[in-house]
């Protein structure tokens, strides 16, 4: 190609559209370089007749099943195909079109070539992502419910104790089942991951609501202790007027508890011990029975990354999906916050 023409058209592909496709582009950039004008306008004409076309026909009533959108998707391609059609008609009546861009041409005809209509019999049955999308997306588990059935694919319902019902698709995938909450309007996941992490966020829609310091105070005995550990330069003046709430050493994921005391249950003395060498030198034993027997029982709560780790994991246990939650090393199981003052005489110097 001479290097003026290749220079003309380099400029006009700066203007082109970012949707035509290789060959259209070049032959717009045909046209469009000076050799065929009027054929250029035609061309950009029948590409934007062929989007209004598909835009400005499609049924009102969208299609109920994968054929019948088959059907639609082939009824919009026939008739998107007349500009094509009649732009075909004038490039052949132009022979050095034809000769010079036999590739362009090739690909024009295919555009206004009548494909056929699809054969019903191709979709009996017929069972792939694409066509459990189609009936995910138009909220239409029922319809899907017999391809899976004879495609063999598992699926299952769970129901969750506030009676929401979530079910399972397994399609095989690295990426665990497809989960599917129907209803008004119908969600759906394709990673299971994906959900686990979308429906923590929205725990009443699964679970009870619970009252958490009530459960934990209902388990309170005689001898139940707390433990925390603190600096040794600290214990005299905790000794002496209690253990305050406090918000200044809360982490960034914690901020959300406000004032607390922390402390561990001491379920293992392993912890215990691994609470001395992450916080201090010394632990301050907190006489849990003392205090409910007292009447004083402050409200309690877990650390909040802790509680969503266990929310999430619960949630994949309840579709059957084996999953583990991210838990930072820093922080203990049987951690538990006290959402107010510790007075001293519920309070010793643990020498365990």
């Amino acid at each position: 190609m001479r290097p003026r023409l290749k220079a003309a058209l380099a400029i006009v592909l700066t203007r082109l559209p970012a949707t035509m496709s290789r060959y259209h582009r070049a032959f717009y950039l045909l046209a469009n370089g000076g050799i065929r004008d009027e054929f250029a306008q035609r061309y950009r004409a029948a590409w934007d007749a062929d989007r209004d076309i598909r835009q400005r026909s499609r049924s009102a009533r969208p299609p109920e099943t994968y054929y019948d959108a088959a059907l639609e998707d082939h009824r919009l391609g026939e008739l998107a195909k007349a500009p094509w059609r009649e732009l075909l008609a004038r490039a052949d009546a132009q022979p050095g079109l034809a000769e010079q861009f036999p590739d362009e041409l090739k690909s024009l005809r295919a555009k206004a070539t009548p494909s056929p209509s699809p054969d019903a019999t191709d979709f009996e049955g017929h069972l792939d992502e694409d066509v459990a999308e189609f009936y995910l997306d138009n909220g239409d588990l029922g319809r899907l419910a017999p391809l899976l059935d004879a495609n063999n694919v598992p699926y299952d319902t769970h129901e969750f104790p506030t009676g929401k019902e979530v079910v399972t698709i397994d399609f095989g995938g690295p990426d665990g089942p497809w989960v599917v909450e129907p209803g008004e309007p119908l969600a759906y996941w394709r990673e299971a991951r994906e959900w686990v992490e979308s429906a923590s966020e929205r725990p009443h829609e699964f679970y009870e609501e619970r009252d958490e310091s009530a459960e934990f105070w209902d388990g309170v005995g005689p001898g139940a202790y707390l433990y925390h550990a603190t600096e040794g330069d600290n214990v005299d003046s905790i000794l002496s007027t209690g253990l305050e709430a406090r918000s200044d050493t809360r982490g960034m994921s914690n901020r959300d508890i406000g004032p607390a005391v922390f402390a561990i249950s001491g379920e293992s003395m392993d912890d215990v011990h691994a609470a001395l060498d992450a916080y201090g030198e010394a632990v301050i034993r907190i006489d849990l029975g003392a205090m409910k027997s007292d009447g004083y029982m402050p409200e309690i709560t877990g650390e909040t990354p802790l509680e969503e780790a266990d929310l999430q994991e619960s949630l994949a246990h309840g579709i059957g999906y084996e999953y583990e939650a991210e838990r930072e090393s820093d922080y203990m199981d049987d951690t538990v916050a006290i959402l107010g003052d510790v007075p001293p005489k519920y309070l010793s110097l643990y020498e365990g």
